[in-house]
């Protein structure tokens, strides 16, 4: 007999449980509106639905009603809860199973029920693959102690907000989950190339001082801009100044001069330049050339002759 499947996604995710869910309740309709929910992923109501399916508001409210009493929809700015006869339910199902020993393994302790349900929401709620979930908790474990070191316990409510940024992003997919931490694992060695450019031995980076290096490292700044900054601001206020080199920074973006080379042609520092007319002092400057300097001199002599 004939086996069936379906065309690869373009990022539309059905969880299992959610699946589950809907095939024990046996409602076609309820199956449908589920589908005009998932794809909708959020300001979705029951006008839009009811002229969707052809019914009528007061259907369409119903069936998004019997959702989320199903745990399968949640109104607008309302998170989806899941009771203790959920947690052991999904824990039950070999996919979110697994996915709580990984979890306990990468935290290094056993997850408080709290836990579970925060894991719960990310997998069933959000509906994130269990794949993508694996690759982000262990990018998260990576990213908690290159950021606080080894000794910084793991928080499940960081976990989930993480989850949430990157549902928000659209990161869904192993192949975006992937090229999502190439990027930031990329940006990580740059941020602690950046840290010994600024002498920055002794302590961690403040979130704004991140945030500052990642806007910089963004603009297509490369290591030699930054020292260069560095240097310009030292010589400037004698101290380290990330607002103070932000707008260094933006000065220069604006110009569209990002490496040391185009820096040095078209942006030399104000001591460089003459106060009068901006041009430099050395490169900048024209030099008399022979036929001038023996008029000069003619007309030096002449001066000289009236005076005596």
């Amino acid at each position: 007999m004939a086996q069936y499947s379906i065309p690869a996604t373009d990022g539309m995710i059905l969880s299992k449980m959610a699946a589950d869910r809907l095939i024990a309740g046996r409602d076609g309709a309820l199956a449908l509106a589920y589908l005009c929910l998932l794809r909708a992923g959020a300001g979705y109501g029951p006008e839009a639905l009811a002229a969707e399916l052809g019914v009528s508001q007061q259907e369409a409210e119903r069936l998004l009603q019997k959702l989320a009493e199903n745990g399968l929809a949640a109104a607008a700015g309302e998170k989806k809860e899941y009771t203790a006869e959920d947690v052991a339910a999904a824990v039950g199902q070999k996919e979110f199973g697994y996915l709580v020993e990984q979890a306990e393994y990468l935290f290094g302790e056993k997850l408080a029920v709290q836990d579970i349900q925060r894991l719960l929401y990310i997998y069933d709620g959000l509906g994130m693959p269990a794949e993508v979930i694996l690759q982000m908790m262990q990018y998260f474990k990576s990213d908690v102690r290159r950021k606080y070191g080894p000794g910084r316990r793991l928080s499940a409510s960081r976990l989930e907000r993480m989850a949430a940024e990157w549902k928000k992003q659209g990161i869904v997919t192993l192949p975006l989950a992937e090229a999502y931490i190439r990027k930031r694992e990329a940006w990580a060695s740059r941020e602690g190339e950046i840290k010994r450019v600024l002498e920055i031995y002794d302590r961690k980076l403040t979130d704004g001082e991140r945030k500052y290096i990642e806007s910089w490292i963004g603009m297509g700044f490369d290591t030699d801009a930054v020292r260069m900054c560095y240097e310009r601001t030292l010589d400037r206020i004698h101290t380290l100044n990330f607002k103070y080199m932000d707008g260094i920074f933006l000065s220069w973006h604006g110009k569209g001069l990002h490496t040391a080379e185009e820096i040095e042609k078209g942006d030399l520092p104000r001591t460089a330049r003459t106060p009068a007319s901006g041009r430099t002092a050395s490169a900048g400057a024209e030099l008399p050339g022979a036929e001038e300097t023996e008029r000069l001199k003619r007309l030096t002599e002449s001066m000289k002759g009236e005076g005596t």
